[in-house]
């Protein structure tokens, strides 16, 4: 077990090295990734656009969701305080992405264009979610720590 610890660590680390935004936080890489993305090969825009939402699911809402298939994703995603109608849009447009990697699904790059606004849309909202449960989490921690001091 430790040798294939090991063995999967430099890996792992690499991985890391190789994500230049890993330091940033998960909303601004997400954006930095998606401004990177060439519209007019709608391959390769669909298949980092997924990757972008992806690697934001799995660092913001700690989502096993980077290698994960989507049925896996969905599984993850209700396990989450995202709403159902939260989940089916993170999951119909991680679907449509997977139609055009893998069924070649032809796209014109307006509609390319349009899904990867919506990746945007969807983090977006997500973040504002996290930040406010975050917010309220830490608002009942100071008011339980006031109520304990008097």
């Amino acid at each position: 077990w430790l040798l294939k610890a090991l063995d999967r660590q430099p890996a792992a680390q690499g991985e890391a090295q190789r994500d230049r935004f890993a330091g940033l936080s998960p909303i601004d890489a997400l954006h930095r990734r998606l401004d990177e993305i060439d519209l007019d090969d709608s391959v390769a825009a669909h298949t980092r656009s997924s990757r972008a939402l992806r690697i934001f699911l799995d660092r913001r809402l700690e989502v096993s969701a980077v290698e994960a298939t989507t049925t896996e994703i969905q599984r993850h995603l209700h396990r989450t305080s995202l709403t159902s109608e939260e989940v089916r849009e993170i999951l119909d447009l991680l679907r449509a992405c997977d139609r055009v990697k893998f069924a070649r699904e032809a796209v014109v790059p307006a509609r390319t264009g349009e899904r990867v606004a919506t990746v945007r849309r969807i983090a977006d909202g997500v973040e504002r979610q996290v930040v406010a449960r975050l917010a309220a989490a830490a608002d009942r921690a100071r008011d339980a720590k006031r109520r304990k001091a008097a």
